[in-house]
């Protein structure tokens, strides 16, 4: 069964500053369901992720985090 974790990010508005965030996911087999942005303004967007993968750990090393709620 997949497991599906929400993340925000925050993130200097500037080409390609997404696609490594997108690759990195990737990487470790992180699908973005649905991506929404939250906020626009001045060099910075924050962004609402909704993430899945195989396992929660996936999603921890992706993310750098323990994968674990």
């Amino acid at each position: 069964m997949a497991v599906v974790r929400s993340i925000r990010i925050t993130m200097p508005d500037r080409p390609g500053a997404l696609s490594a965030v997108t690759t990195a996911l990737a990487a470790h087999r992180v699908d973005i369901v649905r991506l929404d942005v939250v906020s626009h303004e001045g060099e910075y967007v924050v962004d609402d992720l909704l993430l899945e993968a195989a396992t929660a750990e996936d999603i921890g090393a992706a993310i750098g985090g323990s994968g674990r709620r």
